[in-house]
């Protein structure tokens, strides 16, 4: 059964100049899980912020009562995203994708409980 469901929009210049001013510590803040293996390209950090935002969408609590960095973003053998962490529950089965084009990057998150 689907539980929810979210949507988010990114747009990728204003992504492009948070990190030209504080990148270090945008990363740092919203991609703790990630930040090791992350790749500073704007494209890339929208797609992952609509992706946390979509999630918090999905599961309903508002953005206010879930913080970013307790969402992480993998991503499987085939390039494949997906999402884990302490807000994930072992009885969902969450779906994840990201695309940019056209300046913006947009994230979808379906949640099913199994």
């Amino acid at each position: 059964m689907i539980i929810g469901i979210g949507v988010d929009v990114v747009d990728i210049t204003r992504i492009e100049k948070i990190l030209q001013r504080r990148a270090d510590l945008f990363i740092k803040k919203y991609f703790p899980c990630e930040y090791d293996n992350i790749s500073i390209k704007p494209t890339k950090i929208a797609g992952l912020y609509a992706a946390k935002e979509a999630f918090v969408k999905a599961i309903g609590l508002g953005m206010d009562k879930t913080p970013l960095s307790k969402i992480c973003i993998g991503y499987d053998t085939y390039g494949k995203p997906y999402i884990y962490g302490d807000l994930v529950r072992d009885n969902w089965i969450v779906h994840v994708s990201i695309a940019h084009d056209g300046g913006v990057a947009v994230a979808m998150v379906v949640i099913e409980e199994v």
